[in-house]
């Protein structure tokens, strides 16, 4: 099964993702592009790997070749406009993985065990 998912957020949680899924490539995993208003070393990251870089709005707008979008962004209001972007085009493909979903990989992911969950808010 191929993969192909987005990452909005590259702080440290989000970076330690980017890397981990970076590694995952061979095994059909695609990182098709990432969101991130800073300049941080997960963004620097994106860039040294061809990683698509956009807003997350257009993110969503993809459309049904995205399968995941991973939101580490612990902005409510972010998850709530990707959840209108994609009803607006009428996607029930794509799905938004919050946080709580990127902490539960990250203990899974055996390099990503290290990683405390900074953020206090949760899915929606």
């Amino acid at each position: 099964m191929k993969l192909n998912v987005a990452i909005l957020g590259l702080g440290r949680v989000g970076t330690e993702l980017l890397e981990e899924l970076l590694k995952l490539e061979k095994n059909n995993i695609t990182v098709v592009a990432v969101a991130e208003s800073t300049i941080t070393p997960g963004l620097e990251l994106a860039r040294s790997n061809n990683v698509s870089i956009m807003p997350f709005e257009e993110i969503a707008r993809i459309g049904e070749e995205l399968d995941i979008i991973f939101d580490v962004t612990s902005v409510p209001e972010v998850r709530s406009t990707l959840r209108t972007i994609l009803q607006e085009n009428n996607n029930r493909h794509t799905t938004i993985a919050s946080e709580t979903i990127v902490y539960l990989l990250a203990m899974v992911i055996e390099d990503m065990a290290h990683v405390d969950l900074l953020h206090e808010r949760k899915g929606h």
